[in-house]
């Protein structure tokens, strides 16, 4: 039995014991489970199908295998790139009214937003970084209502009434925040001594 390879687990107590096995036996499996998963070189990527490998092999060959990065005998699938924020608004394209209502806008926004960031990085007095902060962030919550707004002229034009007056009461709330109620005064507890 495996307990006369560790003498001294016949002196532990229950709890221990269960740990000490628990840990001999599952520390070298989940290292195993490890090294399983771990990615392995496919066919593309392992030595012998290098373009190094492939001039050595064939130097006819190894200009295609250099240039292409598909294994031979495969296709290649076209790859999408998402677009990002930033990138969707300054393609040029045609764009449906709205989205172009909001182009324009971002193109405003980013342009001051600029002027700003370049204003807070000439700025050395804090007190003046902080005010320029404030514009920046002034400017940034007008943009996001401009953008609401927009979207809200646009849903009453088209009929979608439900959609445009919650897009209004999310203007207004973001105009003037609920005010929350006052904190509720409670006495003291009596202390009985």
């Amino acid at each position: 039995m495996l307990s006369s390879a560790f003498p001294e687990v016949k002196n532990m107590r229950p709890r221990p014991r269960i740990i000490f096995w628990l840990t001999l036996i599952c520390v070298p499996l989940a290292m195993v489970a490890l090294t399983a998963t771990s990615p392995r070189p496919t066919g593309a990527e392992s030595p012998a199908n290098t373009p190094e490998a492939a001039a050595e092999a064939a130097p006819e060959t190894a200009k295609a295998a250099a240039e292409s990065p598909v294994p031979a005998g495969e296709e290649a699938i076209p790859r999408k790139e998402m677009p990002t924020r930033e990138s969707f608004l300054t393609a040029d394209r045609e764009l449906p009214p709205m989205l172009q209502a909001i182009k324009t806008a971002w193109q405003e926004h980013t342009v001051e937003r600029t002027q700003l960031e370049n204003e807070l990085a000439a700025t050395s007095n804090p007190l003046a970084a902080l005010d320029v902060q404030r514009r920046i962030e002034a400017a940034a919550r007008e943009f996001e209502l401009q953008v609401l707004r927009i979207q809200a002229d646009f849903a009453r034009s088209e009929g979608r009434i439900e959609v445009a007056e919650r897009l209004e009461a999310a203007i207004a709330q973001m105009i003037e925040p609920p005010v929350l109620p006052p904190p509720v005064e409670r006495s003291a507890p009596a202390t009985n001594r």
